[in-house]
């Protein structure tokens, strides 16, 4: 029997699968918050695994900047105050069915959600892409764009 050469552009089976084959993209992950340092880190450690990160500058932008990076899921730092932090989450949730939001709070007994969820600020790396990963999961389907796991 004769070996399939798949590199071929015109055999069946590989025209067959490419028929098949959705462009996927990496998970989009938007950061905002009060603490730049926490900010940089994290964003830099996710874009390192796969993920596509980007900063929001400013609270005062951070709609306009959901509506044009289109996250995934948005990253927010705790700032002053946990319930202004948590009332942003919310108003967040509010405006998008596309988008799952992670508190990263020094508080130990804030209790995740559906579509929001808490994460120890400066805890394990790894519990952070966990959130991610759990978050994402948590987002209906759009079929405005697709979606891909790194």
């Amino acid at each position: 029997m004769d070996a399939m050469n798949l590199d071929q552009p015109d055999h069946t089976f590989q025209l067959h699968a490419l028929a098949n084959v959705r462009p996927l993209r990496p998970i989009r992950v938007l950061f905002a918050g009060r603490d730049p340092r926490y900010l940089r880190v994290m964003s830099f450690l996710l874009a390192r695994r796969g993920y596509e990160t980007r900063r929001s500058s400013r609270d005062a932008v951070l709609f306009a900047d959901v509506a044009s990076f289109q996250p995934d899921i948005v990253i927010l730092a705790e700032g002053e105050a946990f319930g202004d932090t948590v009332g942003q989450a919310v108003a967040l949730l509010g405006r998008t069915d596309n988008v799952s939001v992670i508190v990263s709070t020094s508080r130990e007994d804030a209790p995740s959600a559906n579509r929001l969820r808490f994460v120890q600020r400066w805890g394990s790396f790894d519990s952070l892409v966990d959130a991610v990963e759990r978050a994402w999961a948590d987002i209906p389907p759009a079929p405005e764009h697709e979606r891909s796991v790194n």
